[in-house]
């Protein structure tokens, strides 16, 4: 409610899964229909399929993220292989 008084229509939505997954984002979108989620945490190659014919989304969060860890130079080609899979889900 916050984020909406002060403006905003992008609204993060962490942690996905552990809140309640795209059933408890569905249920926030009926009232919030100007609003754009981003929900995260709990997202993978796995589910993200499902969460991307849910509702409205403002975009994805660690799925399509470098892995955490070691040196981010070692670990681009990882992190192509992400966004890959987040496209081909998309």
């Amino acid at each position: 409610m916050q984020a909406l008084a002060a403006g905003f229509d992008l609204v993060k939505f962490f942690p996905a899964e552990q809140a309640g997954g795209i059933k408890a984002l569905r249920a926030l979108a009926g009232p919030f229909p100007n609003v754009r989620f981003c929900p995260t945490g709990g997202i993978g190659e796995a589910n993200a399929a499902s969460w991307l014919a849910g509702v409205q989304r403002g975009g994805g969060g660690r799925f399509l993220a470098m892995p955490n860890g070691g040196d981010p130079g070692r670990q681009l080609g990882r992190h192509n292989r992400h966004v890959r899979a987040g496209h081909e889900i998309a």
